[in-house]
């Protein structure tokens, strides 16, 4: 957590950002396939290209939604890997997300 005196800070650079456009490029390809109605599994590969930064990033996540009625509520987990180089080495940050949706 970030002390409270640095948070202006930061929302002004990241305004500072948005006033420029965009500053991140990239693409993915994501692949789903509902089965029996009920489950989804998904997987999704992503290469982000942040503006300024010359290292490789590579995002891979795998995940299953459970559908309860429709689309409509579901419930999504997903595990996720994010391989890049940062100081002189590579490095995998791991995250898991999981989320349940109400929307009709």
């Amino acid at each position: 957590m970030r002390p409270a005196s640095r948070v202006p800070e930061v929302r002004r650079s990241m305004r500072a950002r948005a006033r420029r456009g965009v500053w991140a490029r990239g693409g993915y390809a994501q692949l789903g396939w509902v089965v029996a109605d009920r489950l989804e599994p998904v997987a999704r590969y992503a290469v982000p290209l942040p503006e300024g930064e010359d290292a490789d990033q590579h995002d891979v996540t795998a995940g299953l939604d459970a559908l309860f009625h429709g689309d409509a509520p579901k419930w999504q987990t997903l595990v996720g890997v994010r391989l890049q180089q940062r100081d002189g080495g590579d490095t995998r940050d791991l995250s898991l997300q999981s989320r349940l949706s109400l929307a009709p």
